[in-house]
């Protein structure tokens, strides 16, 4: 995975993505508090993951819940969503 990722249209940046998976076409955010909870936050992040996924990319958003939280889902969302991308490219799923 490699942090920071930018995703263009042509010569147009379209995202920034957290951390990804360049190979998979795969990508998770981190939705903190501070920059994505105002209805004009969460628009801007819908809009531009929408615009990734346009271009092939899957991106999913974690939460501190997920990440912090009691169930700590973190690691068996990362490992749905590289299955999810793996089944999209044609590549095996072995686990």
């Amino acid at each position: 995975m490699v942090p920071q990722i930018e995703v263009f249209r042509g010569e147009t940046l379209i995202a920034r993505l957290d951390l990804a998976d360049v190979a998979l076409l795969l990508a998770v955010e981190y939705d903190g508090s501070e920059w994505h909870t105002t209805p004009e936050q969460k628009a801007h992040d819908a809009n531009r993951r929408r615009e990734a996924e346009n271009e092939g990319w899957l991106v999913k958003p974690f939460t501190k819940d997920h990440v912090f939280g009691r169930a700590r889902e973190c690691d068996r969302m990362l490992q749905e969503a590289a299955r999810e991308a793996r089944a999209r490219r044609g590549l095996r799923v072995v686990w």
